[in-house]
């Protein structure tokens, strides 16, 4: 019974690892974007371009940021968005898995939710957008 157990869990294993060797072997890049957002009693904007910036606001407000992602390869790609940092747990987006064609373009939404027992301060994190080549 016990050989049986470890059998089946050695051809799982083999399984899995086959599986991780080829996923990785479709990796094409990871796009960090910064992110910055201050928590204050005020609400403010701002339009610089070089980050993805919320602004300023209060605890327990929100907003959103629209990000546009185009595949500019010559196949298929996979697209996910994975959020980093201090503000990751309050960054989320609706869209964060999907598939773009050769020359697709597809506008995603980031939604900062503060909590309402957040602290003033500025705050940080990273927006990954992990691409990956489909093969077939």
């Amino acid at each position: 019974m016990k050989l049986k157990i470890l059998t089946i869990l050695a051809i799982l294993s083999v399984i899995l690892l086959g599986y991780s060797i080829f996923d990785n072997t479709n990796y094409l890049e990871d796009i960090n974007l910064n992110m910055h957002i201050q928590v204050n009693n005020y609400t403010g904007f701002n339009v610089d371009t070089d980050a993805i910036y919320f602004g300023t606001m209060p605890p327990g407000g929100s907003g959103q940021r629209d990000i546009t992602i185009k595949n500019i390869e010559n196949h298929s790609i996979k697209v996910t968005i994975l959020t980093g940092g201090n503000i990751s747990e309050w960054v989320s987006t609706i869209d964060n898995r999907f598939i773009l064609e050769p020359n697709e373009e597809r506008n995603t939404t980031l939604t900062v939710k503060i909590p309402k027992d957040a602290e003033y301060g500025n705050y940080t994190g990273i927006a990954k957008i992990r691409l990956k080549k489909i093969y077939g």
